[in-house]
């Protein structure tokens, strides 16, 4: 029976932190509540299976597996993730309906944004292109597909682009979508539904990125970029970011002066250069930079690098034309404090495009225009941008190009703070940009002095609570974890598997980007997920990490579970053989700190036995329901640090793993003390936790429950409470993944393989 996964509902069940936003207690979680339960095999396993039919198809989709997660190895197929196992042809056919429902309510919504785009005719109408040093011409007005990442909406934005002129396109490696452009590209280069080839590759001009974590290998990063974007050739490859000493943006910049021998690439610039680098680096090459893009717009017009390349015959090409802040969801909302402002929301910006009847992005276009430079049209902000390239026309007087110039509030949007803090990076904004930041960046936020847990002698030191970012909905991450920076959470707690790495990383850089915090300011956790375990894929799925989440390193990194899915007597690949591809990756300086999730004590005997770098963390499962006190213990006397997920008790995983379990956020016991002592559950469950000792990772997307969960500073429970919370008969391992077991074949055929200890008790 087939498995099936809609590309708008891309969860996985293999999550440690499981406390989604339905978790909290403010919040219960409908798809908490068992429904029916029907029989099912499940590797061999007669388990109950539960009925999608129990509840709205959303909520059961919700568990559905990624299909690129069901692989194969050398042991053999991997299957595990089949959750249609048991049902009748008839449920799978409504739930297929369910999907097809959603993503063709998708389609629409798409196809509503970009209009415009199937209702004008192919225009004949170009920007004007600017020549560049060495002779080639470049269009002045592109458009920016880097945040698109839905594969419609990229065929559309592109398509909508071209019909209205554009003939530059800007990618951007480090967004992580250049496949999705790349097939966007070829549907765009072939022939229409009349026949006619309306846009060949030649006319467009298509720029690409090298981004900060590919410097060590150019080539064959441009490769990758090209076979991605189904290109035989770039017109302009740019090194993203200026490296961390002139010496080794020298060497790159060699690299990419090969590739313009070779014949790869027409043009190479640089993005993101201060004055000095731009200088030493202009000194330094054989082949001058032909652009130099750097943010640009009234909002921080940055004079200074516009005269200096202008004055050294280097063209410059504006991004964040619009701002880069988006615009409030309703004019009735107040703003938040401390949160930038949107410039197409000014008062002199709609004054201007209100006199003009214009759009406020044709008039920030314009202006940056008419100061000599190229601009982007940014696709992910801009729905119609076909009325938005209408922009040539017509121009800004004097005095509105004056008003427009002299707005006193000035700030980086992009300043690169996902950069600034390690040695081997930039130390500080002013080693990064080359001048003191500007007045108008916020204040710093507030340290609330969140205890932490030094891990050995890594230099890291883990927060005492953290944000979890398992299973929320699109759009609800970043949010999420805005939130929770702005409010004093220093730890942020990601996985590849969650799916949502990039809007953590989005929220990251827009936190940073204020100047409010620094990189070193924030703990970063990532994990590796079970189809990596090969030591040739370690290091690639952490690079992938970080390029989603816009860093060069991560804090800590953990093996996510001991688990690879292959089928047989032994696992493959060995723990050893990961571990060693770990170890690689902290000596390569990709990694601070490494550690494992969901490791028994034997499991941990053995790994610690053979590795030559400690196991810093270990990331279980731990709640009053589930005190895994055995595991703690061992760990704390070994010095290794014990992070709790699941601190509310995973409150939906019954569903998940298709068993009946109770909710420890209706624990009578747990009210009990919460309305005692005047606190809220979630608030007694944090607490609880690291009065033990241990990290904890709260779950929320609700502002108010984020900030909740960390105010548990002001108060103790005492000896008895936590003698109560702790002696509570009921014990369950919420997080069980019954597929991990292959009753038939192993390397787990039951319950004690996998975790090397009995279930434990129910009673009480």
């Amino acid at each position: 029976m087939p498995t099936f996964m809609s590309s708008s509902q891309e969860h996985s069940m293999m999550s440690p932190s499981f406390d989604a936003s339905s978790g909290d207690p403010e919040e219960p979680s409908s798809q908490g509540v068992v429904g029916p339960l029907s029989e099912g095999l499940v590797n061999g396993l007669k388990l109950p299976l539960y009925n999608p039919h129990a509840l709205p198809h959303k909520a059961y989709d919700a568990y559905k597996t990624r299909p690129d997660i069901i692989a194969s190895s050398g042991s053999g197929s991997v299957s595990f993730f089949d959750f249609t196992l048991g049902l009748s042809e008839e449920d799978i056919a409504s739930i297929e309906s369910s999907h097809a429902n959603q993503e063709a309510q998708l389609e629409a919504q798409l196809a509503e944004r970009y209009k415009n785009a199937e209702n004008v005719s192919w225009r004949r109408e170009r920007a004007p292109d600017v020549p560049l040093y060495h002779g080639r011409a470049m269009p002045v007005l592109g458009v920016d597909l880097a945040l698109v990442t839905r594969p419609r909406a990229c065929a559309m934005a592109l398509r909508s682009a071209l019909k209205a002129g554009v003939r530059r396109v800007d990618t951007s490696s480090s967004a992580g979508n250049e496949t999705t452009i790349g097939e966007a590209f070829a549907a765009a280069f072939t022939e229409d539904r009349y026949g006619v080839v309306r846009v060949h590759r030649q006319d467009v001009f298509v720029a690409g990125t090298l981004a900060p974590n590919d410097v060590h290998d150019v080539e064959k990063a441009y490769k990758n970029t090209l076979a991605n974007l189904r290109l035989k050739y770039l017109d302009l490859y740019t090194l993203e970011w200026p490296c961390a000493t002139t010496k080794q943006t020298a060497q790159v910049w060699k690299a990419m002066e090969k590739l313009v021998a070779d014949g790869l690439v027409r043009a190479i610039g640089v993005a993101n250069f201060s004055i000095p680098k731009l200088e030493a680096l202009l000194a330094a090459s054989k082949v001058r930079p032909a652009v130099c893009h750097v943010e640009g717009h009234p909002h921080f017009r940055n004079d200074d690098v516009l005269r200096f390349c202008r004055e050294n015959s280097v063209h410059v090409t504006v991004s964040h034309a619009t701002g880069g802040v988006p615009r409030p969801k309703s004019a009735h909302l107040p703003p938040v404090a401390g949160a930038p402002p949107c410039l197409l929301v000014d008062d002199t910006v709609q004054s201007i495009a209100e006199r003009r009847d214009v759009m406020p992005e044709q008039v920030v276009l314009r202006w940056a225009l008419q100061r000599g430079t190229s601009t982007l049209i940014p696709a992910a902000c801009v729905a119609d941008i076909i009325s938005v390239f209408d922009v040539f026309a017509w121009s800004l007087g004097k005095e509105e190009m004056e008003r427009l110039s002299s707005m006193q509030y000035q700030r980086r949007h992009s300043a690169g703070r996902h950069l600034i803090g390690r040695a081997s990076s930039f130390p500080s904004y002013e080693h990064l940009w080359d001048e003191p930041p500007l007045d108008t960046f916020a204040a710093p936020i507030p340290d609330l002095k969140i205890p932490t847990f030094q891990l050995g002698n890594t230099g890291a030191a883990i927060p005492q609570i953290g944000l979890g970012t398992w299973k929320s909905k699109p759009g609800e991450v970043q949010k999420a974890v805005e939130i929770a920076l702005r409010n004093g959470y220093r730890h942020i707690d990601c996985a590849e598997v969650y799916r949502n790495e990039g809007e953590v990383g989005d929220a990251l850089a827009a936190v940073l980007s204020e100047g409010r915090l620094k990189r070193e300011d924030v703990f970063l956790t990532g994990k590796l997920w079970n189809t990596d375990h090969a030591s040739s894929r370690v290091e690639p799925a952490v690079r992938k990490t970080l390029n989603a989440l816009k860093v060069d390193y991560l804090d800590l990194y953990l093996m996510h579970w001991p688990v690879t899915g292959n089928r047989g007597a032994t696992l493959s690949p060995s723990i050893e053989e990961t571990w060693r591809a770990m170890e690689a990756a902290v000596q390569k300086g990709l990694v601070r700190a490494i550690g494992v999730c969901n490791f028994s004590i034997k499991k941990l005997e053995a790994l610690t036995g053979i590795a030559r770098l400690p196991v810093s963390v270990c990331q279980i499962e731990g709640h009053p329901y589930f005190r895994n006190e055995a595991l703690v213990r061992w760990c704390q006397d070994r010095g290794i640090h014990v992070t709790c997920y699941s601190p509310f008790g995973s409150p939906d995983s019954a569903a998940m793993m298709r068993r009946e379990s109770r909710k420890l956020l209706e624990e009578p016991a747990v009210h009990a003390i919460a309305k005692r002592i005047g606190r809220d559950v979630g608030q007694v469950l944090v607490h609880w936790a690291i009065q033990r000792g241990v990290s904890t990772l709260p779950k929320s997307t609700s502002e108010k429950r984020i900030v909740s969960n960390l105010d548990v500073y002001t108060f103790e429970l005492s000896a008895s409470d936590m003698s109560t919370l702790s002696t509570l008969s009921y014990q369950c391992r919420m997080v069980d993944p019954p597929e991990w077991l292959s009753p038939s074949t192993g390397p787990y055929r039951k319950y004690e393989d996998l975790w090397d200890e009995p279930p434990p008790s129910r009673a009480g």
